[in-house]
């Protein structure tokens, strides 16, 4: 038997498989960026708490100096844009307020006491503008110095058994705002609420009064058969 003899490996091959491994052994991601290089521009504050820049702290005290030293402005307490007023500012939701919105439509008003001494706000319609048998608001949350957590804008039309309830759906569907229902009667009611949440500017109490007479208006002609 002739012996097994073995073929040599030239350089060339050598210097092809010194490659090969070179190519596999390489990370296949890139490398991570190392804090403090050009990828990640640090401030003094950052450089020393070692932390990344969307989760620094805001500086207070003595870190408003590290700030200072990289020419950025050490950010300070919140505080309301300039032109835009502070929530404590706004006047709160009253019955008085309320009062005024309907005297502007040229709605009187009377206020009573209703049920476990509520404030309610009866409201007048002279000239039949808004064919309801009943208008009023409802108020609630309400301290000694007249200040109202919210209200109701309520309207009562006596439709018994000349709505049906897909008409009433169909109001509550294509409309926004006031709501649609039947009482247990099968008259049909109206109501749009509204929370005093940081105050009740008189502009939006108007906008919401004059937005619920609109509706409460046009109501019945929707909802009654054609």
């Amino acid at each position: 038997m002739e012996p097994r003899t073995h073929r040599r490996v030239g350089p060339v091959r050598w210097a092809a498989l010194g490659l090969a491994v070179a190519v596999l052994a390489r990370p296949l991601g890139p490398a991570r960026p190392v804090w403090g290089q050009e990828f990640y521009p640090l401030t003094e504050l950052e450089r020393r708490i070692a932390i990344p820049r969307d989760r620094a702290p805001a500086p207070t005290g003595s870190d408003s100096a590290a700030h200072a030293a990289t020419g950025e402005t050490a950010p300070t307490d919140a505080s309301p844009a300039q032109g835009t007023p502070a929530l404590s500012a706004m006047p709160p939701l009253t019955v008085e307020a309320i009062a005024m919105a309907m005297a502007a439509r040229g709605f009187a008003t009377e206020p009573v006491a209703g049920a476990d001494d509520q404030r309610v706000l009866l409201i007048r319609d002279p000239d039949h503008r808004v064919p309801a048998d009943e208008l009023k608001v409802l108020f609630f949350g309400c301290t000694d110095e007249g200040a109202c957590t919210s209200a109701i804008l309520w309207a009562w039309y006596r439709l018994a058994g000349r709505v049906s309830l897909g008409a009433i759906n169909e109001w509550n569907m294509s409309r926004r705002y006031a709501r649609a229902a039947l009482d247990r009667d099968g008259d049909a009611t109206l109501d749009l609420s509204l929370t005093s949440t940081g105050g009740a500017a008189e502009a939006m109490i108007t906008g919401w009064v004059g937005l619920f007479l609109d509706q409460a208006a046009a109501f019945p002609e929707f909802v009654l058969p054609r």
